[in-house]
């Protein structure tokens, strides 16, 4: 019986996707192993996991998308975007971003065209042209959509397209002294926030369906790169020391909590907290009991959704490069992709630790590097 349930288990969707540099791997929660891994030449920043697959894609070599699936690791299919152009020696058309909506997988250059494939058989149903990304790209790289429709901005624009009939349905501007870095969707808006540099962020809220502007939030005196997040009656806006949370409905600023210095890692809401992966110590020197300093590389944190309010935080010695809460357990991955990290959500103790998640020894040394997705994937 025993042996059946250990089968059945690694059959299943369930488990922790995991991407770092060129490689693409699974671990089982329950067995704390590693069930597969493939080795995907030039690896991107996004992974997707829905309906029994596992999709990424490739920036180097070629541009190709793949689709795994996600009980076995097997190859279901590999679908070609676009030839590689160049311009000065650097590519100029790869891959930056993906998201799946109902069953169509969207596929968003630097160069803007975005490119909707079926999920299921990797046939590419249509594409759509954006905005080209600037070299100099300061925000959360977002493929936002909805149904058929694609928000994207542009400096100081805010834009609304059908994607299938490659029309625009509106567009909104701000002042031009600000710019647009990064936006998120709830069912009927979308949050967006603005860089006045060097005084601060603004956060705004449209309506999706009409791009009409609901509020402005007062200027807040911190750099906001990450996308809003929306729970409840609240928006919450990650800054570069501090975390702000804002009225839904009319942009006040309900309380602000000041934590240090943020990492680039994406927060997350679970269980009425907002739990955040920092970049060295929360708020304090850490010293061992003869008062030499610890080497402290990374804390954790959860902060009342509520309130702001510390609930917890626990100082790491360890680098995190990826960050990640599911069912009240936070996943921390270990830069160097070795060791795998499981803690309590409710008070940061330390569930289990995975060492040699990678075994780097039989890499093909001939492997394109990859970027990884710094993202750790576990389904509902």
């Amino acid at each position: 019986m025993k042996n059946l349930l250990a089968k059945r288990g690694r059959l299943s969707n369930r488990g922790i996707y995991i991407a770092w540099k060129s490689l693409l791997y699974k671990v089982s929660i329950d067995e704390r192993i590693v069930l597969w891994r493939r080795e995907v030449a030039g690896l991107g920043s996004s992974m997707v996991v829905a309906a029994g697959m596992v999709y990424v894609y490739s920036v180097q070599s070629e541009s190709m998308v793949y689709a795994f699936q996600a009980s076995t690791g097997n190859l279901v299919w590999s679908a070609p975007l676009v030839p590689h152009t160049f311009h000065a020696g650097m590519q100029t058309n790869e891959p930056v971003a993906m998201s799946m909506v109902d069953r169509i997988l969207y596929v968003l250059s630097c160069t803007g065209d975005i490119y909707a494939l079926d999920g299921s058989s990797g046939t590419r149903l249509w594409s759509c042209e954006t905005l080209a990304l600037s070299e100099i790209h300061l925000g959360t790289i977002n493929l936002t959509i909805r149904q058929d429709t694609v928000y994207y901005t542009d400096q100081h624009q805010l834009m609304a397209k059908d994607i299938q009939r490659s029309r625009q349905r509106w567009l909104t501007t701000i002042s031009p002294e600000q710019i647009f870095l990064t936006h998120s969707l709830s069912d009927t808006l979308l949050f967006a926030s603005a860089d006045l540099d060097p005084e601060g962020s603004y956060i705004y809220a449209f309506s999706a369906e009409s791009g009409q502007q609901l509020w402005q939030s007062e200027l807040l005196p911190d750099p906001i790169f990450s996308a809003p997040i929306y729970a409840d009656d609240l928006v919450f806006c990650i800054g570069g020391t501090t975390i702000y949370a804002l009225d839904v409905v009319s942009g006040t600023l309900r309380w602000e909590q000041f934590v240090g210095n943020t990492n680039d890692l994406v927060a997350h809401i679970e269980n009425e907290h907002l739990y955040l992966c920092l970049c060295g110590a929360y708020q304090q020197d850490i010293y061992a009991a003869d008062m030499q300093p610890v080497r402290t590389k990374g804390a954790l944190l959860a902060l009342n959704c509520t309130n702001g309010l510390v609930s917890w935080f626990r100082n790491i010695t360890i680098c995190p490069s990826m960050f990640h809460v599911k069912h009240g357990v936070i996943y921390v991955g270990q830069a160097d992709g070795k060791r795998l990290y499981a803690f309590d959500a409710y008070d940061g103790t330390t569930l289990w630790l995975l060492d040699q998640v990678i075994d780097t020894t039989d890499i093909d040394a001939a492997l394109l590097p990859g970027f990884g997705s710094s993202l750790i994937v576990v389904p509902s």
